[in-house]
């Protein structure tokens, strides 16, 4: 039997490294393995040190879970850490706040600042301006990122036409919210942590602002 799908009783999981996107995902891996298996999953509030029980907890309330899922936030110290990348090849949780199809809005969701690997992966300030250059002719800009709560990203990502942004973990939500996104690539693969999702690819800036223009040009 392989190793994912083995029964975790008695196993209390660590989640995935410490970003929000790696806690987005882990939690999405947790609730689907839940699901799946059948099993309660437990995942310990503490890692690094830190207490992560609030974001967990945030997280989970935020989710949308079947009804036979079982995942609980518990004091014990973690024996057990997710298989790596695994986690990022399981299906996106949806929202309970869902984007829908239907009327333009005009605005737009954006965040450029992932706090890993940043060099590689975020556009430099001149790029950033740019982009939000192109934004504002036909759209709202909207900034999405940790000075908002992650309730106030869901709500503010289902009211929006389109996500933008690099690997970072507002576009982990966005997933899970279903809104178009578009991801912008520089030096590091997005596919690595964004496997089996839905996002249009741009590979670099000027991919990026003719993708832009493509999508807010249509049905104008």
């Amino acid at each position: 039997m392989h190793k994912d799908v083995q029964p975790a009783s008695g196993t209390v999981w660590n989640a995935w490294h410490f970003n929000l996107g790696d806690h987005w995902a882990t939690m999405n891996y947790m609730v689907c393995r839940s699901f799946v298996l059948r099993e309660e999953v437990k995942l310990s509030r503490f890692q690094h040190g830190v207490d992560f029980g609030p974001r967990f907890r945030e997280i989970l309330g935020l989710l949308d879970t079947p009804d036979r899922s079982c995942v609980s936030i518990v004091e014990d110290k973690g024996t057990q850490d997710p298989c790596g990348y695994a986690i990022w090849d399981a299906p996106s949780c949806p929202t309970k706040l869902r984007w829908t199809p239907g009327k333009r809005k005009s605005r737009v969701c954006f965040q450029f600042d992932g706090i890993s690997s940043a060099e590689s992966k975020n556009p430099t300030l001149l790029d950033e301006k740019r982009i939000l250059e192109e934004l504002a002719v036909c759209a709202d800009p909207i900034k999405v990122g940790r000075h908002q709560t992650l309730g106030a990203v869901v709500q503010e990502m289902a009211n929006s036409d389109l996500f933008i942004g690099c690997d970072s973990g507002m576009s982990h939500i966005a997933h899970s919210v279903g809104v178009p996104m578009i991801i912008v690539q520089y030096k590091l693969p997005v596919i690595t942590a964004h496997r089996q999702k839905h996002y249009l690819c741009a590979h670099g800036t000027d991919d990026l602002l003719l993708k832009i223009r493509a999508y807010l040009d249509q049905d104008r």
